[in-house]
């Protein structure tokens, strides 16, 4: 499975989109174990922000192969740290 986590752009092929927080924790929680990538965006337009996704991957111990930060905001820099910090070295992390 891939989720692209965004609440306004269009989610590409392949992935099922996750347009806020809570469908995110849901989303990712029941497929733990299952999860090949995840594109995360920082400002989702609400009480919840990218970083807060982050933060339940690891504290849920949920390992996907593939992390890609797609979000264009200045805090995708802190989700990219935060992630190399608690995230195996094998996870793949990306930031565009």
């Amino acid at each position: 499975m891939r989720i692209f986590l965004d609440d306004i752009r269009s989610c590409p092929d392949r992935y099922t989109p996750a347009r806020s927080y809570e469908e995110f924790t849901r989303l990712a929680a029941q497929n733990k174990g299952n999860i090949e990538e995840i594109s995360l965006d920082y400002d989702l337009g609400e009480m919840h922000n990218g970083l807060d996704a982050c933060v339940f991957l690891v504290e849920n111990r949920i390992i996907p192969e593939k992390i890609r930060i797609h979000s264009t905001h200045t805090h995708a820099e802190k989700m990219e740290r935060y992630l190399r910090m608690h995230m195996p070295a094998e996870v793949k992390i990306e930031r565009r």
